[in-house]
C-alpha cells in the first residue's frame, strides 16, 4: 500500500517533467514517520471498536442457548443404571427436535405418581421399558410414546402385517442398525406417526400423535389438540434411530 504522506512530500516538489530539487532525506523520513504513526493510531483505535462491539455483543447479545443434545456415548458416562441412561438418550432425542418453549409433561395413569424426568421409562421386567410425555406447544398438544421390547432373534417387519391394518403409509428401509418401518395413520382429524426399528433382540418403536391424551392403544378414539403431532415421521425415525437407545 503506497505511503500518503511519503507521496505527498515528493509531490510538492515535483511538476510534471521536473525533479525533486530542494527535498531533503530528513524531509522524507519525517513524512515516513508521521504516516507511521497515524497508522498505529487508527489501528488502535480500530481495536478499541472492535474489543467494545465484543463487549457490548457479550453483554446485549442473545440469551443462553440450549446446549446440543447429548450422544449415546455422552449419557453412557452419566450412570450404568439403564433407567437413567435411557432417560437421558430419550430426553435428549426428543427435546432437541422441539421449539424450546415447548412444555413437556409425563402422561401417567390414573393413580400413578410422574417421576421427576418425564422421560424416564417405567420397566416390567427386563423386557420392556416404556413412557409416553405429553408436548405442549404454540399449536397445541400432541404426544410422544417410546416402547423398547426384548424379542427372541430378529423379526422382519411386513407392511401387510401392521396393527391396526390398512395404514395410510408404510415403507421398510434396510439400514446398518436393523429394519426401520415408518407408518402414518390417520383416523379423522388424528394423525399419527410411527418408527419401528426392529434390531438384533430389540424392537425399538416412538409413536407420536397430535392429541396429548394417554393412548393405550393405536385404535384407542382420543380427542385432537393440535393440527400435527409435535414430531414429524422423518424426526420420529430419527428418534428411534438416536444412538444409545437400543439397551
Amino acid at each position: 500500500m503506497e505511503d500518503l504522506d511519503v507521496r505527498s512530500a515528493l509531490s510538492s516538489y515535483v511538476t510534471e517533467d521536473e525533479p525533486p530539487i530542494g527535498l531533503s532525506g530528513a524531509a522524507v523520513l519525517a513524512a515516513g514517520r508521521r504516516s507511521r504513526r497515524r497508522r498505529l493510531v487508527a489501528a488502535t483505535g480500530g481495536a478499541v471498536v472492535v474489543l467494545v462491539a465484543a463487549v457490548t455483543l457479550a453483554v446485549s447479545g442473545p440469551g443462553p442457548q440450549a446446549p446440543p443434545p447429548a450422544s449415546g456415548t455422552a449419557c453412557a458416562t452419566k450412570s450404568a443404571d439403564t433407567r437413567t441412561r435411557l432417560a437421558c438418550v430419550i430426553g435428549d432425542a426428543v427435546r432437541s427436535r422441539l421449539s424450546p418453549s415447548a412444555r413437556i409433561e409425563r402422561l401417567t395413569i390414573p393413580g400413578e405418581t410422574a417421576p421427576a424426568d418425564p422421560f424416564l421409562p417405567a420397566v416390567t421386567g427386563e423386557s420392556m421399558y416404556q413412557l409416553g410425555v405429553r408436548v405442549t406447544d404454540q399449536h397445541g398438544a400432541g404426544a410422544v410414546y417410546v416402547q423398547l421390547i426384548a424379542v427372541d432373534g430378529l423379526s422382519v417387519p411386513r407392511c401387510t402385517e401392521v396393527s391396526p391394518p390398512n395404514p395410510d403409509g408404510c415403507g421398510v428401509s434396510q439400514l446398518s442398525q436393523g429394519a426401520l418401518q415408518t407408518i402414518t395413520y390417520r383416523r379423522g382429524g388424528l394423525i399419527t406417526y410411527e418408527a419401528r426399528l426392529s434390531a438384533p433382540g430389540w424392537l425399538a418403536v416412538v409413536t407420536t400423535n397430535n392429541s396429548g391424551v394417554l393412548r393405550h392403544g393405536l385404535a384407542d378414539a382420543v380427542a385432537v389438540q393440535s393440527p400435527l403431532p409435535p414430531l414429524t415421521a422423518e424426526q420420529a425415525a430419527d428418534v428411534v434411530l438416536t444412538r444409545g437407545l437400543i439397551p
